[in-house]
């Protein structure tokens, strides 16, 4: 999120495998050695959250995270302060249960464009729209595309004058690679072209999302807890598959 020579300063998904669930931490990470010196958590809700989207009005920060609660929560708006290192909540954005969701006015409007529960990892992108009289994102229409790469994998950004967007590729499994595409638009009619896809690295079985801010980059990587073990039995898992 943040970043200058010494530190970066972050908001991640921090998942309880006790509970099954995650909450939304803030990681400051020294830079020299690459090894994180602080993580406090900012939200948790008895509920799960994850993919901590953000945006900044007015030097305000305001994050939306993922909280389907099984499809009964929605989308909801909240006011970040980095210095308190807390949240509090303001308004509902959507009542669909979306999943990843992320919000641009790059194209001259208020969008939002998710996938929603119970087809997430498949292959329709939902495009909303900011409905002024409602004071919430109602659905427009669905870009579908032509292998399961709708799911957002994290925030769009600039790159050389064009918009960015990296999709998570959920072909094999949920969170299996990350495609970064080219959107071109003329206000009505959105076009993506792949520029790069971000296979699994060694030793790991995932990209999850990808982030790239202010210079900086962040990879959420899928790894096994236990290697050792968990790794002969995913390859044995594979084989089975084919």
């Amino acid at each position: 999120m943040n970043a200058d020579d010494q530190k970066a300063i972050v908001l991640v998904e921090d998942y309880r495998y006790k509970d099954h669930k995650g909450r939304i931490s803030q990681l400051v990470i020294d830079l020299h050695d690459m090894e994180i010196s602080s993580c406090k958590v900012i939200l948790e809700l008895p509920t799960h959250l994850s993919f901590p989207a953000f945006y900044i009005h007015e030097d305000k920060i305001f994050i939306y995270p993922e909280n389907n609660n099984h499809g009964k929560s929605g989308l909801w708006l909240y006011e970040y302060n980095p210095k308190e290192r807390s949240c509090r909540r303001l308004k509902q954005l959507c009542r669909e249960p979306l999943a990843d969701a992320y919000q641009t006015d790059l194209f001259g409007k208020k969008l939002l464009f998710s996938t929603k529960e119970p087809n997430a990892n498949k292959n329709e992108l939902g495009v909303y729209e900011w409905d002024v009289s409602n004071m919430e994102y109602s659905y427009k229409y669905s870009l579908i595309f032509k292998e399961n790469i709708a799911r957002n994998a994290g925030a769009w950004f600039l790159w050389n004058g064009f918009v960015c967007r990296p999709a998570q590729e959920c072909n094999v499994m949920y969170g299996h690679a990350v495609v970064l595409q080219k959107i071109e638009s003329d206000g009505c009619k959105f076009t993506f072209h792949e520029l790069r896809r971000l296979e699994p690295f060694p030793h790991t079985f995932g990209i999850h999302t990808f982030n790239h801010n202010k210079g900086l980059t962040i990879i959420d990587m899928k790894v096994f807890r236990h290697p050792w073990i968990a790794n002969p039995l995913f390859k044995l898992r594979n084989l089975v598959k084919r």
